[in-house]
């Protein structure tokens, strides 16, 4: 089931631009919110 799913999400990053687009923000929400807890918490 798992495999399933990675095979659906990478088809889905091959095919559509709106799509890539969506995991290029989340992973940079991801990345800036890491970045800015972790300088302010220490």
């Amino acid at each position: 089931m798992l495999i399933r799913f990675f095979r659906a999400v990478v088809g889905a990053y091959r095919r559509d631009s709106q799509f890539r687009a969506l995991v290029f923000l989340v992973l940079a929400t991801l990345l800036g919110g890491t970045l800015f807890y972790s300088n302010v918490e220490g």
